[in-house]
């Protein structure tokens, strides 16, 4: 990929006036005649312009460059914007009679959040715990406008904070359609739809092919889309006050607090989660050939991760030396939030063994490895030390902290080069042409092991500053 600046075009103009047969203009840029020099700069900074453009239409393919070429690529995968809804236990108690709480019954949390029952449970006068998910349901009742293969029927995009969770269809005689991943095997007329959406996130549900596979619906037919919503990653304090969205009967006895979370929301897949999620063919895509990329699976099944790796008996070997007991054996490691390692290991095991039940799974405790990150500054006196200093910090914690999408993956490399352009494109103070940085990387670790959960620490930044 070539990307000319506008010196490159600009050079080249001089050039060409001065070695072909101008008297004229050469007399007048000479002299530096403002009319000349300033039409050609116009003209190269325009010349730049599209030069830029191009260059990334041609690295987008590979490297998905902008953020609409991300999202492109990430609706051409199939890969959805949908949230995921976190999950509490409440504590109920009645003061008086025992009631009954059925199954999808409301609750409001102190923020007016909409939380739904997942099980039905008779409330007495000793605490009783009821599984919440944090949804609202919501249903969009459509006409269909005309008879014709793959059907497309827009969902409405929710207001502020809240996200698709899921979705549901069922037709005007109350029966249910199946959600499919692709219209694989699909016999005519079988009530399947599959989800879709395109580059600027709007999410439709489309029906089959007529006359050929799956159910296509009929002009004037009513179609009910039953859409389920969230707030995505929602924290509850303990005991948080919760109520009924409506009472009935005895229920002014009941009262509820918050317990223990039983699953972490997480917010729709941001642009930079998005360009590493596409490179992974099972990150998106159930095909049996993909399944083999055990860590990618687990991070769609079971996001948001704050450190996950996954490997296998080579590479254990290649760290610790051979053993026998490392046959057929995947090892992972992991670090999850707001569920309990037990559980968590559960759903690992359960989500591995449905893709290939032939390995063995070892569980391996992640271990913390901060990076130290030394800086040497040479400032310019016009600029503020302690604000240099604490961009700095904000962008190696950002790029790199524990939270960070390089630190989750745990097996990158810091480039010095790389870094150091970073800083001088995002740091103003270091633009000035006088001013100067110099970043060193090193490990407190000789030896990198697989469980490794590798990241800059804000106490691991070193800087020291000298003015010029």
């Amino acid at each position: 990929m070539s990307i000319y600046q506008k010196s490159d075009f600009y050079n080249a103009a001089l050039t060409e006036i001065q070695s072909g047969d101008y008297p004229e203009l050469k007399t007048r840029l000479a002299v530096g005649d403002v009319l000349i020099t300033q039409q050609i700069g116009a003209i190269a900074q325009m010349c730049a312009m599209l030069s830029y453009q191009i260059g990334l239409a041609q690295s987008d393919v590979w490297l998905k460059a902008r953020d609409n070429m991300v999202l492109a690529d990430a609706s051409a995968r199939g890969v959805l914007p949908f949230a995921k809804a976190s999950k509490y236990q409440l504590k109920a108690i009645s003061s008086n009679k025992t009631v009954s709480i059925t199954q999808g019954r409301q609750f409001l949390d102190n923020a007016g959040r909409t939380w739904t029952a997942t099980n039905a449970k008779n409330v007495g006068k000793t605490e009783t715990l009821i599984e919440v998910e944090q949804y609202e349901t919501r249903e969009i009742v459509h006409t269909v406008s005309e008879t014709k293969s793959f059907y497309k029927i827009e969902i409405p995009q929710p207001e502020n904070h809240l996200y698709i969770h899921s979705v549901a269809v069922k037709d005007e005689n109350g029966v249910y359609f199946q959600q499919v991943n692709h219209f694989y095997n699909i016999a005519l007329d079988e009530k399947v739809f599959h989800i879709q959406s395109d580059e600027m996130q709007k999410i439709s549900v489309v029906f089959g092919v007529q006359d050929i596979l799956g159910y296509t619906p009929q002009q004037g037919e009513t179609m009910t889309l039953i859409v389920k919503y969230t707030n995505g990653d929602v924290v509850l304090s303990e005991n948080t006050p919760f109520e009924l969205a409506y009472l009935s009967g005895n229920d002014k006895d009941l009262s509820f607090l918050s317990g223990s979370q039983i699953q972490q929301g997480a917010l729709p897949y941001s642009l930079s989660e998005l360009r590493e999620i596409t490179n992974y063919p099972s990150a998106y895509n159930t095909n049996a050939v993909f399944l083999g990329e055990f860590k990618f699976l687990l991070q769609k099944q079971l996001y948001p991760f704050n450190f996950l790796n996954v490997w296998n008996e080579l590479e254990e070997e290649q760290a610790r030396g051979a053993n026998l007991d490392n046959i057929n054996t995947l090892f992972v490691s992991f670090n999850k939030s707001g569920i309990n390692t037990q559980t968590a290991q559960e759903n690992i095991k359960e989500i591995i063994y449905k893709a290939d039940n032939s390995y063995k799974i070892k569980f391996v405790a992640p271990v913390k490895i901060k990076i130290n990150v030394q800086i040497k500054l040479t400032l310019a006196p016009m600029h503020d030390e302690s604000a240099v200093k604490s961009q700095i910090i904000n962008f190696l914690l950002d790029k790199y902290g524990a939270t960070s999408e390089w630190a989750k993956n745990g097996a990158g490399r810091i480039n010095s080069q790389n870094t150091v352009k970073m800083l001088r494109e995002k740091i103003p103070a270091l633009q000035d042409g006088v001013s100067d940085i110099v970043l060193t990387v090193s490990e407190s670790v000789s030896k990198r092991l697989p469980e490794h959960w590798r990241y800059v620490d804000e106490k691991s930044i070193s800087i020291t500053s000298e003015k010029l």
